[in-house]
C-alpha cells in the first residue's frame, strides 16, 4: 500500500492511514523533500513503533490481527512544505 501526499505547515503537518492486518510484521519505509527529518510512526495492537530521520525512514512493529495506523508528521518546530511517499507492508487480513 503506498500513500503519496503533501505536509504544510502550520494548518497540515501530520497525515495517518488505517489499514488491516492478519497480524504479524508491519513497516513503512517514507521518501520525501522539502524539510530535512519527519517522524513516522506504525501502531497496531500489541507492538507501535516511531522513528524521527531523514528521507528514506524505515520503522517496523509486529501487532495482533485487526487495525494498525500508518502515520508521518513533520516534529515539533518543524515548518515545511513537504512533498512525500509513505509505503507499508504487512500481511493483510483476508475478507
Amino acid at each position: 500500500m503506498s500513500w503519496p501526499g503533501n505536509l504544510q505547515y502550520p494548518d497540515d503537518v501530520s497525515a495517518a492511514f488505517a489499514l488491516r492486518t492478519s497480524g504479524g510484521v508491519v513497516s513503512a519505509t517514507a521518501a520525501w523533500s522539502g524539510a530535512p527529518e519527519l517522524r513516522i510512526s506504525v501502531v497496531c495492537a500489541g507492538g507501535s513503533r516511531s522513528a524521527t530521520g531523514t528521507t528514506g525512514l524505515y520503522v517496523s512493529a509486529v501487532g495482533e490481527p485487526g487495525n494498525c495506523e500508518v502515520t508521518i508528521a513533520e516534529p515539533v518546530g518543524t515548518a515545511a512544505v513537504v512533498s512525500y511517499s509513505l509505503v507499508a507492508h504487512y500481511p493483510a487480513q483476508r475478507r
